[in-house]
């Protein structure tokens, strides 16, 4: 056994990580950090201490963005159990982080608040992840996290708003206002309503957490059970053809009601699988009207119709 305090002054961050075996997530942290600890455990059993840590400054980068802790905070932990004493905030590159106590369930360890813009976030994954997409709104996550066995998980509500999202410079969608729950490997899309296709959309949907999260973080939001490997959507839209059709006369106008099962595999237009329903249509190109007139059912297969 062995019992010990120690104070760090501007320290370097990375060989910290190091010395507690950091996640491949945290492997390009650095800065410095100000902080006191007190701890008790076994040498041989150095994840089962338990202690009190307060961290007085933080200064650095992660992922070549700026991390800096705006107000100082205690935590306790007990092997890998955590406890907020003291609640603390830092911010990373445009995003907003808190971590305080919990607010009501016994079973959680900590509460945190993160807020910030999606296309911030999208920064954090691999290069090409997601090309030739943009997205771009703001995103606001209030998470649980706690002690599971052998490691810590994270859950929690998020809503976000996509104020754009382009592909190769074609606006796709603005305006969807979107709520979701994170947890079990899984990102669950309860309701999803705004512009797309330049007109009103709805819909709901599932979407892997490997697809959007750095996998150090990924590992924390997977459940018991293994998570989905596909995404899936549900929704219906009457949409401008116009903008579904690249390839329409500018004079042209027109209109389509449908419905829209998918399924992708990855976050690649040549992975995705649908089904769609076009219940209503109609196209006018100068003094030609077209109209539709019965159902009519088309097939995305490996992204193409």
């Amino acid at each position: 056994p062995f019992e010990t305090q120690a104070t760090l002054q501007g320290s370097q961050i990375a060989p910290l990580l190091a010395m507690v075996g950091g996640t491949t997530a945290l492997t390009d942290a650095a800065g410095t950090v100000s902080a006191s600890a007190a701890v008790t455990g076994r040498l041989d059993r150095l994840f089962a201490s338990s202690g009190v840590l307060t961290v007085s400054e933080l200064e650095g980068q992660l992922r070549s963005k700026p991390l800096t802790l705006l107000r100082p905070g205690r935590i306790r932990f007990d092997g890998r159990q955590l406890q907020v004493e003291e609640p603390l905030r830092m911010t990373l590159g445009g995003f907003s982080i808190g971590l305080a106590p919990p607010d009501a369930d016994p079973d959680d360890d900590v509460h945190a608040l993160i807020e910030g813009r999606i296309e911030e976030a999208l920064t954090f994954l691999p290069p090409g992840r997601l090309v030739p997409w943009r997205v771009e709104g703001p995103v606001q996550a209030r998470v649980s996290i706690r002690h599971d066995a052998d490691r810590l998980t994270i859950a929690g509500d998020a809503n976000a708003v996509l104020e754009g999202v382009t592909r190769e410079g074609q606006e796709l969608a603005r305006g969807v206002r979107i709520r979701a729950h994170v947890g079990d490997g899984a990102i669950e899309i309860s309701e999803a309503a705004g512009t797309v296709l330049g007109g009103p959309f709805s819909g709901t949907g599932r979407v892997p957490v490997s697809w959007v999260v750095p996998s150090g973080v990924e590992r924390m939001l997977a459940g018991r059970t293994p998570g989905p490997v596909e995404a899936v959507v549900s929704g219906r839209a009457e949409m401008a053809l116009t903008r579904a059709l690249p390839g329409a006369a500018d004079h042209a106008t027109g209109t389509a009601k449908v419905a829209i099962e998918g399924r992708a595999s990855a976050p690649r237009l040549q992975d995705v699988d649908a089904t769609i329903d076009v219940e209503a249509s109609a196209l006018a190109i100068d003094e030609m009207r077209l109209v539709q007139q019965a159902p009519a059912r088309l097939r995305l297969t490996r992204g193409r119709l």
